[in-house]
């Protein structure tokens, strides 16, 4: 009997270190299959279902034996062998797991142990992928526009000429997907409300101080606003690169705030330029107006002696070419051939007729 009781005990043993062993290569393979099918390659995907295959295979054939395995363990009454098979199938089942990537987001992969420890180069696209939650976790994170507003407390206060300026600031921004892995490595959350209020807040009001040191504050808050918050975007652009976040639009809301002594001043200011200029550009049209006028005048007077000198010459032509024979000529063409009825005692006539003649 002491001998038997041995044998069963010695059997139970190998079973179980076996069934370990099993459980382990199933581990590895999971892992393998899982790491296969979330590739960016065809045949790696085939290669991973596979996998999953053979595992299938592999389970259903003696899936009866090893439930009676199972039944005689549970039978045997035995704690220690029961907590290790729960814990063996909770392992099997937790060996595996799956992510969604909804459209306008993207994923990383991160693996947490082993020689290939560390983020993903290459981010997750679109759809199901399958990883082993034991070894690695999937983030995901959104690359529609962030669309978000620094007011009130958050508002961006920046110096110029020693005066503090406080900026209400509307900003959106995105993230580039093939450079979220990147982003990850930085910051190591997907927080991107934490990112926006915290990191990129800081940038920003770094940017404001170092642009703001090259203007004065009546450029800052009139002549050269939309200059400098060009420029601080830029600024911020430049810092937020090298982690795929670009900043598309970036503005003051309404205007700076300053000192209400300083507001006031640089208003009366603006509006007694503005009052200048207005006056300035009325005198230049009255000044255009009035040469309008002159030249209009000059004009008709030019164009009057043209004609009249024209008409002069025109008459000195004429006079020149005037003879007696030439006038005598137009006489008679227009003379009907009628001596007048009445004649002057001279008797002397536009044209010379000859005397009539005695019958």
């Amino acid at each position: 009997m002491a001998g038997e009781g041995r044998r069963k005990k010695e059997m139970t043993g190998k079973k179980i270190g076996i069934g370990l062993m099993i459980m382990v290569l199933t581990l590895f393979a999971i892992n393998v299959a899982c790491g296969l099918v979330s590739s960016q390659s065809d045949l790696g995907v085939v290669a991973g279902l596979g996998i999953f295959i053979a595992l299938a295979v592999f389970y259903v054939a003696p899936a009866k034996k090893f439930y009676g395995w199972i039944v005689k363990v549970v039978n045997s009454d035995s704690k220690t062998m029961m907590m290790v098979l729960v814990a063996l199938t909770a392992t099997v089942i937790l060996g595996s797991g799956c992510a969604r990537i909804e459209p306008g987001r993207v994923g990383i992969k991160v693996h947490l142990y082993g020689g290939d420890k560390g983020v993903d180069v290459e981010p997750l696209g679109v759809g199901m992928t399958v990883y082993n939650p034991i070894s690695t976790s999937v983030y995901e994170f959104q690359t529609s526009v962030q669309t978000t507003a620094w007011q009130g407390e958050e508002a961006i206060t920046f110096a110029s000429e020693g005066m503090a300026i406080t900026a209400p600031i509307s900003l959106s921004y995105y993230l580039q997907a093939d450079k979220v892995p990147a982003f990850f490595s930085k910051f190591r959350t997907d927080d991107l409300n934490g990112f926006t209020h915290g990191f990129l807040h800081n940038v920003a009001r770094d940017a404001f101080n170092e642009e703001a040191s090259t203007y004065t504050v009546e450029q800052i808050y009139a002549a050269k606003k939309e200059e400098f918050i060009n420029k601080v975007k830029a600024r911020v652009n430049a810092t937020t690169a090298d982690y795929g976040v670009v900043i598309e639009q970036f503005g003051v809301v309404g205007n700076f705030i300053l000192p209400p002594q300083v507001m006031e001043a640089l208003n009366n200011k603006i509006k007694a330029t503005q009052d200048a200029i207005r006056v300035e550009n009325e005198l230049r049209s009255q000044e255009a107006e009035a040469k309008k006028t002159v030249a209009k005048a000059e004009g008709e007077a030019k164009a009057r002696t043209i004609q009249a000198k024209a008409e002069a010459d025109a008459n000195k032509i004429v006079a020149a070419s005037i003879t007696p024979e030439l006038v005598q000529y137009q006489i008679a063409l227009k003379w009907d051939g009628h001596r007048p009825m009445v004649e002057g005692q001279s008797g002397n006539l536009l044209l010379n007729l000859p005397l009539p003649t005695a019958r």
